[in-house]
């Protein structure tokens, strides 16, 4: 936080502690919390739009930066469709979203929903190169 905002936090809470004073706190919380949104949304266009799929989660305990691994939430092995989930996760990591969508698209093209699940989740490496090929 930096000092403006300390400021305008320390006059929100005096503004807060009178009944008087209410309503100005609640427009000045609104122009904080929109002042603090803008940016937060500086920071978020600052990046390339590839930095965050590739941003790893740093000692997370699940899927984020060991999918192989995982048999964690929906990677459950004994989730059917947990091979599948994985293989676009995998193609996701390693050649992003927009990429993943054309795909997605192209895959759906030939068979519905269930059967490009089914076709993936045979094997999740199987499945990876499956969705490479398309």
């Amino acid at each position: 936080m930096d000092k403006n905002w300390s400021e305008m936090n320390k006059e929100i809470r005096v503004l807060l502690s009178k009944e008087a004073t209410l309503n100005q706190a609640i427009e000045k919380l609104t122009a904080f919390r929109a002042d603090m949104f803008e940016q937060i949304r500086r920071i978020v266009m600052s990046y390339p739009e590839e930095a965050f799929w590739q941003m790893p989660f740093a000692g997370a305990d699940g899927y984020h930066s060991k999918i192989e691994s995982c048999s964690k939430g929906f990677y459950i092995p004994s989730n059917d469709g947990a091979n599948a989930a994985k293989a676009q996760a995998l193609y996701i990591r390693k050649h992003g979203k927009k990429e993943f969508l054309k795909v997605h698209d192209r895959l759906h093209e030939k068979y519905d929903f269930a059967r490009s699940q089914e076709i993936l989740g045979q094997d999740y490496m199987e499945g990876l190169r499956i969705l490479e090929e398309n």
